[in-house]
């Protein structure tokens, strides 16, 4: 009598290969999507966006180097100071309100914070839109 014995045939790697790209590609797609303000900073990164479009800046600094922009707004209901960090070409590096209890939240220490980072009043046209940012 002859048994027959079980032998595990190759399985193909191609459907778990395009699984995993699959989900790779939804992950990165997610990630790339939400800027570094929206993933750290929250619902602060839309009520600055908002405040600079609702009322314009109140003062702008620019990081010594060709380096980024601040615009900060001044909520006028709530008092609160927001800085939008724009690259020079207009991209969104961050966006938040400084920590009032580091910093206060008064247009002079932060602008002393400002002057600490090598930063400059800035006058002049802005090279790029202040209302787009993506």
């Amino acid at each position: 009598m002859t048994t027959a014995t079980f032998q595990p045939g190759r399985r193909n790697p191609l459907p778990l290969i395009i699984m995993t790209g699959v989900v790779l590609f939804i992950g990165g797609a997610i990630l790339m999507a939400a800027s570094h303000a929206d993933l750290k900073h929250g619902r602060e990164v839309q009520d600055t966006r908002d405040c600079v479009q609702r009322n314009g800046t109140l003062q702008i600094w620019r990081e010594p180097n060709k380096g980024p922009f601040h615009l900060l707004c001044l909520d006028p209901i709530t008092g609160t100071i927001y800085d939008w960090i724009r690259n020079p070409d207009g991209s969104e590096r961050t966006a938040f309100s400084p920590n009032p209890f580091k910093l206060g939240n008064t247009i002079n220490n932060i602008s002393n914070w400002l002057r600490a980072k090598g930063a400059t009043l800035f006058k002049g046209q802005l090279p790029f839109d202040m209302l787009k940012w993506r």
